[in-house]
């Protein structure tokens, strides 16, 4: 990282920042409370500390993949009201340190990179979320993915942030836009894919076709002040840039 920022100064380049990608589920070692969370070591020592010395002297940002359907799927006490940012008696959980409520736990896992980059002495990084999403294969998940995604846009767009973060994730990228190109029944069979593996396939809110799996209403969506987009190859987010502009 620091040999690409070197080489892209040489050029002249001070615009391009650079950092790299973390997984929440892989680094934060507990969602509950957010205020408890840390980085896991020895990765924090070894790795992220120094990653994150780098980000604050670049003025760069944290990069992290969060998906709250991998922690709902984790922890069976989880309503998935709340993972889907549906109101609800029971679709909240109070940080028992803090005592402060959160009403989703997109939040929840916001809070804790937060919380865990303020105890390695870096609180005032931007933090990006590379990748979010729900997966959805068949009817039922189809209609929690939609929930989600409109979920996670109107919370967005809202611009309330999070209690440890009043401008919470400085951009959000949506993962992602197409499914993957399934195979026949028979050849998935031959290959012994879990259904894990299947459902893998299927994070895409369109099919590869470019049809709609479910509508989401993305109005005015650029101009809050936090990014959100679709991650996808270039050439096919350029076409939906083009469609949206319409």
């Amino acid at each position: 990282m620091q040999n690409l920022h070197h080489a892209l100064l040489d050029l002249g380049i001070h615009t391009v920042s650079v950092s790299t990608t973390f997984s929440f589920i892989h680094v934060i070692t507990t969602a509950f409370p957010p205020s408890s969370a840390e980085f896991q070591e020895p990765v924090n020592s070894l790795v992220i500390r120094p990653v994150l010395e780098f980000l604050e002297e670049t003025n760069s940002s944290l990069l992290m993949n969060v998906y709250p359907y991998n922690l709902y799927r984790l922890h069976g006490e989880i309503p998935v009201g709340f993972a889907l940012f549906q109101e609800g008696p029971f679709n909240f959980r109070d940080d028992v340190v803090t005592g402060v409520r959160y009403h989703n736990l997109f939040d929840m896992m916001v809070d804790a990179v937060i919380a865990a980059m303020a105890v390695s002495g870096y609180e005032n990084i931007p933090l990006i979320l590379t990748e979010t999403g729900w997966p959805s294969n068949d009817g039922e998940s189809q209609l929690y993915a939609e929930k989600y995604i409109q979920g996670l846009v109107s919370h967005l767009k809202s611009g309330l942030g999070t209690p440890l973060r009043k401008e919470g994730a400085a951009q959000a990228y949506i993962y992602q836009l197409f499914d993957e190109n399934t195979e026949s029944n028979d050849q998935k069979k031959k290959k012994n894919l879990s259904s894990q593996g299947e459902t893998e396939q299927y994070w895409g809110v369109m099919y590869p076709n470019m049809t709609m799996k479910y509508n989401i209403n993305f109005n005015n969506a650029h101009q809050n002040s936090r990014m959100l987009a679709l991650l996808v190859p270039s050439i096919y987010f350029l076409l939906l840039l083009v469609a949206l502009d319409r």
